[in-house]
């Protein structure tokens, strides 16, 4: 048995056996996240929570909470009810929701299955995609926009084969929705297939060898062995995609511009919200905006995940 002196020479230890030296590593490690939980995420949500239920009083130069608590809510549900600009916001966001999850991913999952059964030149490939997760969202836009600009290559092409007037494709009522959402397409793919491909590279290659000798083809080979066994994925992909209601706005800031300028037929909720904040007598307005759009939409995400989960179950290998 260790007397107490020799305990103080190895170091004192508490109840998981941990010596100081241990404890004040874990705790410096710690102290950013915790740091950042409180301060960007429990700080930020309840202080926009308690603005949201506000109003800005310039006879004090500060926020109150006013007789009427619900007062922006209320205004709000009325201006999407009545007004088509806000209504557009809405509708363009929402529409963002398919564009994501049913056409951009399973294209990721198309061209991940192609890759990951070694399409010839599949080394550049991966290069391609992989450049729009690492490159930023300006330069990407400006590279989308600056091809179908009026003296673009696109244009170029439509020229050189024949068509004397290519489209407008940017500042048409018609197309400028259009292009952000194939955009939107364009760069999503890259992100997702990088993902996918990992995913996809964990398939034993036992299954895949079993499923050739009874004669699986390589469409019932991806429907039926890869995307069970990759379903977490998918699901985490999809649910990521459903969030870009509510996130996405540099897109079209960058190919468009801010819903200030009256650009509502291309303008988001994260848009609106973006372009709006300078103006500090608004905050109480955006911020209760920000959650009546959150409070309707966010079960359907915990939703649409439930029924993703119920597909397939998750299988460790």
């Amino acid at each position: 048995m260790k007397t107490k002196s020799e305990k103080k020479k190895t170091g004192k230890k508490g109840k998981y056996n941990l010596s100081k030296g241990a404890i004040v590593f874990i705790v410096v490690m710690l102290a950013y996240p915790v740091l950042h939980f409180l301060i960007n995420w429990l700080y930020i949500n309840s202080r926009t929570i308690f603005l949201s239920f506000t109003r800005y009083n310039p006879a004090v130069n500060d926020f109150q909470i006013p007789n009427d608590v619900f007062y922006n809510y209320k205004m709000w549900i009325e201006r999407i009810l009545f007004e088509e600009k806000y209504r557009m916001i809405l509708v363009n966001s929402l529409l963002y929701f398919p564009v994501t999850c049913f056409v951009t991913l399973p294209l990721s999952i198309g061209c991940s299955y192609f890759l990951y059964k070694g399409v010839p030149g599949k080394n550049v490939f991966k290069v391609i995609y992989f450049l729009p997760s690492i490159l930023p969202v300006v330069v990407l836009t400006m590279a989308f926009r600056f091809g179908f600009d009026t003296f673009g290559y696109v244009n170029a092409v439509l020229k050189g084969l024949g068509v004397s007037s290519p489209p407008v494709w940017f500042g048409s009522d018609n197309l400028t929705p259009f292009m952000i959402f194939a955009y939107c397409v364009w760069a999503g793919i890259g992100y997702n297939v990088i993902l996918l491909a990992g995913a996809m590279g964990r398939v034993p290659t036992e299954l895949i060898e079993y499923g050739k000798l009874e004669g699986v083809g390589m469409g019932r080979e991806m429907v039926q062995i890869v995307i069970p066994l990759i379903w977490p994925t998918v699901v985490t992909l999809f649910t990521v995609g459903m969030n870009c209601v509510l996130t996405i706005y540099l897109q079209a800031y960058f190919l468009m511009g801010s819903t200030t300028d009256g650009n509502f037929n291309t303008g988001t909720i994260a848009l609106y919200i973006f372009g709006n904040y300078s103006n500090e007598t608004q905050i109480p307005q955006l911020s209760s905006f920000g959650l009546l759009c959150s409070l309707l939409y966010v079960p359907i995400i915990f939703l649409a995940r439930k029924i993703m989960n119920r597909f397939f179950k998750e299988v460790d290998y």
